[in-house]
């Protein structure tokens, strides 16, 4: 079977001439897989289907380091389907699942039956993040050497880690052993108990209990410690906090193996939005204080902060109800993270795309380990095709997500996402 797509006049990367540069690229399907046969001006192809491109850019796919498909919880939240198709018109090639479920994913038996099943229903390609300890309660290490031989690429209790400090130095020893990714998400777990809002003015004016800044910074510097002792590769999802940004670069300057994200809600708003988004700007890590906000995107942008992870977090309607104190933390992300960072960390009209292909690709593919292929002949074809010109409305037809709880609904973003062309995708 052969199939060709014909992108024309899109900008691409030229790497022998180290610029961004117009062109039109040959994509061709042979025995299920995508090839790229040209990049070159005025390519002529009849038997091969057009997309004209005008006015985009042409930008290795999209990896994100933090996602929750939803899967094995059922599907009233999402599935690996409905997922993978959100962050496929995200711009996504790969997602990193993160080990959430019941059961969790602590065990091989359990990561390769989801393996399994993301292989037969995912439309974009799928990681697994192993659980850190059995049942991600923080009492019993799980076999990571296993989980390991199985797929799993990283470890992480998430927000549910709560080890003891010499159960987490044995599991980061061991992590380094095996040369392996720790992936955290600083919080100090009593300081969060019946918790909604960050801890300042807005919560007690909407008399909600609040989460001090520093339940971020403390158990950060735990992490940050025990990295440079131990030599586990760590990599802290989800900075949100002036606090916390200077943490991580104050460890990488000290020589510590340490990369670091943030999550789309805490570089786009603040905890004054909880006025206007209510429970939907319920989102963990809590919507901080502007001087937060400026510093996380600053630090994304001057290279403190590796990538963008998406948080992707579904959840039922029943679930994210409109009571903020009742509803649960977490937004959708995945179909909404590269567009929102192009429209809130950038001022006026201009936009770096060469630091937007670092935060979305070249970083996260690199924590890793993913080697990303260029786009030119004879490579996979493997890129994402986004327009910095046209604005587009966030509305409920347009998100592919199961669920709709997503802070972006109703906005207007720019850097749309117009089409994801992946090894075994469709042209």
């Amino acid at each position: 079977m052969r199939d060709k797509l014909l992108i024309k006049n899109v900008s691409v990367f030229l790497p022998r001439e180290n610029k961004y540069d117009v062109r039109d690229i040959l994509v061709e399907q042979t025995d299920g897989i995508n090839t790229v046969k040209a990049v070159d001006v005025n390519i002529e192809a009849e038997d091969a289907s057009a997309f004209n491109a005008y006015g985009c850019t042409a930008m290795p796919s999209f990896v994100d380091l933090w996602s929750r498909m939803g899967e094995p919880d059922g599907d009233k939240r999402e599935s690996f389907s409905t997922g993978t198709n959100a962050a496929l018109n995200g711009g996504f090639g790969t997602v990193l699942a993160a080990p959430y479920g019941k059961p969790a994913t602590d065990d091989p038996s359990v990561l390769l039956k989801r393996k399994e099943k993301a292989e037969s229903d995912a439309r974009c390609e799928v990681k697994f993040c192993g659980a850190l300890t059995f049942g991600m309660l923080g009492k019993k290490l799980c076999d990571h050497a296993a989980m390991m031989d199985a797929g799993a690429v990283a470890f992480s209790d998430g927000m549910n880690e709560r080890l003891p400090d010499d159960l987490l130095r044995e599991a980061m020893l061991g992590i380094a052993k095996l040369r392996s990714l720790l992936i955290v998400t600083p919080r100090i777990s009593p300081f969060y108990s019946d918790c909604c809002v960050n801890l300042g003015k807005v919560s007690g004016f909407l008399g909600l209990k609040g989460v001090p800044k520093s339940a971020e910074a403390i158990d950060l510097s735990r992490y940050l410690i025990l990295a440079a002792e131990t030599g586990c590769r760590l990599h802290v999802a989800g900075v949100s906090t002036e606090q916390g940004v200077e943490a991580v670069y104050q460890a990488k300057r000290r020589g510590v193996d340490v990369t670091a994200s943030a999550f789309p809600a805490n570089y786009s708003f603040s905890q004054d939005d909880l006025f206007f988004y209510g429970s939907m700007a319920k989102v963990w890590p809590p919507l901080r204080e502007t001087g937060d906000l400026k510093a996380v995107r600053d630090a994304l942008l001057d290279g403190t902060l590796d990538c963008v992870s998406s948080c992707h977090t579904p959840l039922t309607d029943a679930q994210k109800g409109s009571d903020i104190a009742a509803s649960e933390f977490g937004v959708t992300g995945l179909q909404t993270a590269f567009s929102s960072a192009a429209s809130y960390l950038f001022p006026g009209d201009t936009v770096d795309k060469t630091r937007l292909c670092q935060l979305f690709s070249e970083a996260p593919s690199e924590i890793l380990g993913i080697k990303k292929t260029r786009i030119e002949p004879g490579n996979e074809a493997d890129f994402s095709i986004v327009s910095f010109d046209r604005d587009f409305i966030v509305s409920e037809n347009f998100l592919k997500s199961r669920s709709g709880n997503s802070i972006f609904k109703g906005l207007t973003l720019r850097g749309s996402v117009e089409r994801t062309v992946l090894p075994y995708s469709r042209l």
